[in-house]
């Protein structure tokens, strides 16, 4: 009677063949991932896009760094457990900067324009647009051309 089964050399090749397949998964894993954690960047930054014009909409300015309502953590990164609220404090437009779940680090900076903004009741020189920063991890689709890139931040928002 023949002896049944696989050789040596049948066995490395369908091992040899289901490493090549799952390495080519994880890699196609880990560029969906990249994907989807900056699909959620730029979503966030149209969020806070979107309580910038509300803020905008009531107040007839954009809010300055630092101001009362603590847009950034003085650094221009947006804090992540810091509302936008009215300067009384009366209404939230955000209650909360959005974060990724892994990271505890603002990932977003914000940039009041004109540079030399006041807000201040009786300034004349008021913030009337806004550059929001995010470090994007894939191919770019596309930035604000008006706004320029800062530190390590590669893609951009601005006032619509």
């Amino acid at each position: 009677m023949p002896k049944r089964g696989f050789t040596l050399i049948e066995l490395l090749v369908v091992i040899s063949i289901i490493g090549v397949l799952s390495i080519i998964g994880l890699v196609a894993y880990g560029t969906f991932l990249k994907n989807a954690r900056d699909a959620k960047r730029q979503s966030d930054l149209k969020f806070i896009q979107s309580a910038l014009e509300q803020y905008h909409a009531d107040q007839k300015y954009y809010p300055t760094l630092g101001s009362g309502n603590c847009p950034t953590a003085g650094d221009g990164k947006l804090r992540i457990n810091c509302p936008l609220t009215d300067p009384l404090g009366n209404k939230t437009y955000l209650a909360q900067i959005p974060a990724e779940s892994q990271s505890s680090q603002p990932q977003y900076s914000y940039e009041a324009k004109p540079v030399d903004c006041d807000n201040a009741v009786s300034s004349t020189n008021k913030c009337t647009s806004y550059c929001i920063f995010v470090k994007i991890e894939g191919t770019l689709s596309s930035s604000d051309s008006r706004c320029s890139p800062v530190d390590s931040y590669n893609f951009s928002v601005s006032k619509p």
